[in-house]
Formats: C-alpha cells, structure tokens, sequence
C-alpha cells in the first residue's frame, strides 16, 4: 500500500492519458491526488484494525465512561 502512495504522484507522467490502435482506443481519466488520497485512507484504516486486534486494550473507547470505584486499604493494626 505504501509503495502505491509514494508512486501515485509520478503516474501521470507513467501512463498514457490517451491510447489508441488500429482496433481500439482508450483514454484514461484518474486523478491521480484524489487516488493517493484514497491510499492513504485505506492504509490508514488497515493500520487501525491491526492496532485494535493485537492491543485491545490500548486504545481508549469509543464511549466516554468512568466506574465508580472505593479504595482498598490494607491496615495493619
């Protein structure tokens, strides 16, 4: 995925935008910015799952909440 971020800026210089034969022609419209983008996202959200399987618990929740909790106090008497 990283590869993909790092080459989409260079993409448009690497493909051709328009391509035509003596049987077919095709133009390619890919914005290039807006694919990065998209990239980083997918990246992004990738990285996210595999923090939340391999550390559950070290991502705080999504829902604020506390617990109500007294002190346990061992006195030696």
């Amino acid at each position: 995925m990283e590869c993909c971020i790092l080459l989409s800026p260079s993409m448009a210089a690497r493909l051709p935008k328009k391509e035509s034969g003596p049987h077919a022609s095709h133009e390619l419209w890919i914005d290039w910015s807006k694919k990065k983008a998209e990239f980083q996202e997918e990246r992004d959200n990738y990285i996210g799952k595999i923090i939340e399987l391999e550390f559950p618990d070290a991502l705080p929740s999504s829902i604020p909440h506390f617990t109500v909790t007294f002190p346990s106090r061992k006195w030696l008497i």
